[in-house]
């Protein structure tokens, strides 16, 4: 039984859980490789997550790239006290070549 924080279903919860995730993700958005998605005012757009509420995408522009961003991830949350639940995590792979 854990005795530190407040009790699941607090008012306060939601707002600390997000507090707490957006230090963690700027945290993570300093480390992590970003991935160009194209281009704003002949700038290229780089990003490395989407984040809702507690949902996350994590992006890479290949396989190593990937995990180096989910093994950040996971620091991350660890530092914190959470983890990744792999129950919950799916990958997809998009390949840009054309056939």
């Amino acid at each position: 039984v854990t005795r530190q924080g407040v009790r699941q279903g607090d008012n306060l919860s939601p707002l600390l859980f997000i507090l707490l995730l957006d230090r963690i993700m700027k945290k993570v958005k300093a480390r992590t490789r970003n991935l160009v998605v194209g281009n704003y005012r002949l700038r290229p757009v780089r990003i490395c997550r989407l984040a809702f509420a507690d949902d996350i995408v994590v992006l890479g522009k290949n396989e190593e790239c990937l995990q180096h961003n989910m093994n950040i991830w996971a620091e991350e949350l660890a530092k914190k006290g959470m983890k990744i639940n792999a129950n919950k995590t799916q990958t997809m792979i998009i390949s840009g070549n054309k056939r």
